[in-house]
């Protein structure tokens, strides 16, 4: 996604924001996302996922897992699953913080059996409020692959970058861009980006409906196996 530019806030400013009452309660979600066809073909496709995230004055924490599986005349097209997790710690009176995250996949269509990465870093909060929220991160970890031809410790760089708008009290958008550069192979590098659209339908249920998008790309795929992937979903969403 496209990042636009902004001006950070003034060090008054965003002073006035950080000490700005936060969140100290989880929030949760469960979602579901199911689609089929019938006809030439069948193919049924199923999307599960659940996620929380709590914020309070010192920092903020977020976890997350989805479960995916598709199929295409009875034939398993596609089955991951992937968790993950992460920390920001806040500096006191300033947009900086230090974060720190984690993710462990598994992917039946990848060349290796599961792949877990951790990278920690700087952050800059251009701007952090209940209706708009742009962070910047860079740091630096390590990745390493179980089950497939390469096993070793692998280090890597990241880049990211996360904006959240809430555009009324029943729509908000969000997306995300994250690099992951290669140290031991220069000019490979792993790319994910994600964008979700969110409608909530009820408020006393909590209920929301989400359309979204998230593209996966590794250029130091093994031959015969896709390079990139792409995935598109709607699912329900139930707000806890």
């Amino acid at each position: 996604p496209a990042v636009v530019a902004a001006a950070a806030p003034g060090p008054e400013q965003f002073e006035t924001a950080a000490r700005a009452p936060k969140r100290a309660l989880w929030k949760r979600e469960m979602s579901a996302g199911l689609d089929g066809s019938m006809g030439n073909s069948e193919n049924m496709s199923v999307r599960l996922g659940v996620e929380g995230e709590r914020e309070t004055l010192r920092g903020r924490a977020d976890a997350h897992a989805n479960y995916q599986r598709s199929e295409d005349d009875d034939v398993v097209s596609e089955h991951r699953v992937e968790g993950a997790g992460g920390y920001e710690w806040f500096v006191p009176d300033s947009p900086w913080e230090l974060f720190g995250r984690g993710l462990v996949e598994y992917d039946e269509f990848k060349d290796y059996d599961i792949r877990v990465n951790t990278a920690v870093g700087p952050g800059y909060r251009f701007y952090d409020t209940d209706d708009l929220r742009l962070i910047a991160q860079v740091g630096a970890g390590v990745s390493r692959e179980f089950g497939g031809i390469d096993d070793r410790v692998t280090p890597e760089l990241l880049a990211a970058v996360v904006f959240e708008r809430q555009l009324s009290e029943i729509q908000s958008i969000q997306s995300s861009l994250e690099l992951f550069p290669y140290v031991r192979d220069p000019g490979e590098f792993r790319l994910v980006g994600r964008a979700e659209w969110e409608l909530l339908m009820s408020q006393r249920y909590r209920l929301a409906i989400e359309l979204g998008v998230e593209d996966r790309y590794d250029s130091n795929a093994s031959p015969g196996v896709d390079a990139n992937d792409l995935d598109y979903f709607a699912q329900l969403v139930k707000k806890f």
